[in-house]
């Protein structure tokens, strides 16, 4: 058996990533690593984005931009793409800054 299946029996069972790193001899990062490739949601509820498995698609981009210029809260476009209210702020910026960015660069 994989060490990703251990790791999802460990999650179906109930384990902590805490528990289930000390039984396989890893780091909580490497079980919430594991966890978010497997598409198993965060002990929080959030989505984690880890590189390699972002949230922010094109799809997921214009979402949000349409979303939030109907008057929806970045909460509640934070919950909808099951990320947090920051990341969506941080993710608005950074449009409106390759936006406005000059031609060429």
């Amino acid at each position: 058996m994989s060490i990703r299946q251990q790791i999802r029996d460990m999650i179906e069972s109930g384990l902590s990533n805490i528990e289930i790193a000390e039984i396989i001899g890893r780091t909580r990062s490497y079980v919430a690593a594991a966890r978010c490739q497997l598409n198993i949601p965060s002990e929080s509820g959030r989505r984690s984005n880890f590189q390699g498995n972002s949230v922010w698609s094109a799809d997921a981009d214009r979402y949000m931009k349409h979303a939030v210029s109907r008057g929806m809260s970045r909460r509640q476009v934070a919950a909808k793409l099951g990320t947090t209210k920051n990341a969506v702020i941080g993710r608005l910026y950074r449009l409106r800054q390759k936006e406005n960015a000059p031609a060429g660069s």
